[in-house]
């Protein structure tokens, strides 16, 4: 070819302990070609690692951000608008959008999805702290804290050799479903999470990486290979007591609040509703002025 597009420089270089680096790739950096600013990405690297997967990562995540995929910042932003819209509006009167965000909690937190939980819990959160919250210049601040809690996927077939990927029986249901015995048992006992590691099957269950849940075929698994087989990528969950503890007492803190606060924090947002729809707060708030 006599042309190429570049859209992305990786420079590799020696992990250096008193540098600080952006690990999370919130910050880009660009680098320069005939006058073109391009994207550069410097990673440290130690000897030992994998330079094949660490690259093909950064370009994976290259490509989600230029496509605009920040899951956790929809996951976020989808229950935190629900709760507000049905305040402010009056509308959906009759859905409830708190009891969805509960079992939703619970069903991910079933899945070792424990980012995905905090993230719930950020939303009723946020909301309950009033339309106030929406004043405060701190899109871009909460944006960067939410991206950090974005699975990071890595390129399936080179991070997890030893774990078969059926891709497309990712979205199917499991063959044999769970008992209504073993049902009760993964819903009481949070999949296991509340026992002692004996009861666990070592074992690596794969399951997809959003939404679709089939509790049969994580049940009782020691770890969960969540995958998204449109790009074949995947992330390894692993069992974490001391943060799925952590996650039920906030949880039980939040859901309180939000309860014993409700009526209080509904007639705030229906105070607020005309400001939050003029032209003039989303301009301000979008910085178009």
């Amino acid at each position: 070819r006599e042309t190429q597009n570049i859209d992305l420089v990786i420079r590799l270089e020696d992990w250096d302990k008193d540098k600080e680096y952006d690990r999370l790739g919130l910050e880009e950096e660009y680098t320069e070609y005939l006058g073109i600013q391009v994207v550069c990405h410097n990673i440290p690297i130690r000897p030992g690692r994998n330079l094949a997967i660490i690259c093909e990562s950064a370009a994976v995540n290259f490509r989600q951000k230029k496509m605009g995929d920040n899951a956790a910042q929809e996951l976020y932003q989808v229950h935190r608008n629900s709760l507000i819209i049905q305040s402010t509006s009056g509308i959906c009167k009759d859905i409830n959008f708190i009891g969805r965000i509960d079992g939703f909690f619970w069903k991910e937190l079933s899945r070792l999805a424990y980012n995905n939980c905090d993230l719930l819990l950020d939303a009723v959160e946020e909301y309950c702290k009033g339309p106030a919250f929406l004043y405060e210049p701190n899109g871009e601040t909460l944006m960067k804290e939410h991206f950090k809690k974005n699975e990071v996927m890595l390129p399936a077939e080179q991070a997890y050799p030893d774990i078969h990927i059926d891709y497309d029986s990712i979205y199917r249901m499991n063959d044999v479903p769970l008992t209504t015995t073993k049902a009760r048992f993964y819903r009481y006992t949070c999949n296991g999470q509340t026992l002692p590691d004996m009861f666990l099957k070592d074992t690596v269950a794969v399951i997809a990486y959003d939404w679709f849940d089939d509790p049969a075929k994580q049940f009782l698994a020691k770890e969960i290979l969540a995958v998204n087989p449109h790009d074949h990528t995947a992330c390894l969950r692993k069992r974490d007591k001391a943060r799925f503890k952590a996650l039920v007492e906030r949880h039980n803190y939040v859901m309180s609040y939000y309860y014993k606060n409700k009526e209080k924090i509904d007639r705030r947002y229906a105070e607020s509703a005309k400001t939050l729809k003029s032209e003039a707060f989303w301009r301000k708030y979008l910085k178009m002025d």
